[in-house]
């Protein structure tokens, strides 16, 4: 079968190639894969500047992001038989450990993770254990189903932080999880709905306002932190949500919070310049979310089935993976919010 394998450390090494099909064991499932997504962590692995819990080994198939049809399975596996439409779950906890023990295998130190730490998806065929997969409701096309491990990352926001109605949401960076994130405010029925963006986000931007945004601020040609000032009267955003991961956007984020605001965190800033007196005179409330734990998924299907949140709408690029290295160029250069594989 073909699959994409980083062949070896470094930059690049990555290839569309032949490999051995593989074969479900005890506790595994053979998915016959029909979509794939590609994840900002497929570009940090090409570029071999991931950084997580456990090292990655060479070679391996990437991609973490997929639905398909199950079409074998391994000893003892009585959940699911061939013929069922699943999508899968990436990260897989221990099982042991006090973050697994508490439903929270995201937070494993110890975890295995699809496409880094075993086999992933962007292949013909993948085999995966039985409990990363989620049953895909027949109104789920498997398009949608394999962006499930992305979307399931806006249900474990609302769970810590719940989207309230008539409420002023502020969406900082037009990436893929703000504009998920987007969905969920409006879903919800937030009243004012701002999203920023660089210059460079031109085009995102535009797609912000076609998913509902009421309003887009391009950062490099006006205030940010005014502009937002000015749509809530002087007083700040009820929710803003932080998904541009830099210096920059953190400092904005901060400043566009009401009092007694709440302020999500999902980009990956490596440091930022905050003032805590701020945020204590504010009283502020300042929530970090990463990733999502299994019944997040469960969550966001049944989000899917009602088309309260759907992925389709932030696909801008369809392509085979033999395109890959064409789809990483486009995702690096923020022409692709989200790539969508066909099989």
């Amino acid at each position: 079968m073909k699959a994409i394998v980083k062949r070896s450390p470094g930059p690049g090494n990555v290839e569309y190639m032949e490999v051995p099909e593989p074969q479900p064991k005890a506790g595994e499932v053979k998915v016959a894969m029909r979509a794939a997504g590609l994840c900002g962590a497929d570009i940090l692995l090409y570029d071999w500047t991931y950084k997580g819990k456990r090292p990655v080994e060479t070679p391996i198939i990437l991609g973490h992001e997929g639905a398909g049809e199950i079409v074998e399975v391994g000893p003892g596996v009585v959940d699911f038989k061939p013929g069922d439409r699943v999508a899968m779950q990436s990260i897989l906890g221990c099982g042991r450990c006090r973050a697994c023990e508490t439903g929270q295998t995201y937070l494993c130190g110890n975890w295995s993770h699809l496409g880094m730490t075993f086999d992933g998806i962007f292949a013909d065929y993948a085999v995966v254990p039985a409990e990363a997969c989620h049953k895909l409701p027949d109104a789920v096309a498997y398009e949608e189903g394999a962006f499930l491990e992305f979307l399931a990352t806006l249900a474990h926001t609302n769970e810590k932080v719940p989207f309230r109605l008539g409420e002023s949401v502020v969406i900082v960076g037009p990436g893929p999880f703000g504009l998920l994130h987007l969905q969920g405010a409006k879903s919800a029925g937030a009243s004012l709905l701002v999203v920023t963006g660089l210059e460079r986000d031109t085009e995102r931007l535009a797609l912000a306002r076609a998913m509902g945004a009421t309003h887009t601020v391009n950062v490099e040609r006006e205030d940010a932190v005014q502009r937002v000032m000015a749509l809530t009267d002087g007083y700040g955003a009820d929710l803003v949500i932080e998904a541009g991961g830099t210096a920059e956007s953190v400092a904005q984020a901060l400043e566009m919070a009401r009092p007694d605001g709440r302020l999500v965190m999902l980009g990956y800033a490596n440091s930022a310049e905050i003032v805590p007196i701020s945020i204590v005179r504010r009283d502020l409330s300042i929530v970090g979310v990463v990733a999502s734990k299994s019944a997040h998924y469960e969550t966001m299907l049944r989000w899917m089935e009602a088309g309260l949140v759907r992925a389709a709408p932030l696909v801008t690029h369809r392509m085979k993976l033999s395109d890959f290295d064409e789809a990483v160029d486009r995702f690096r250069n923020r022409q692709a919010v989200k790539v969508l594989f066909e099989m």
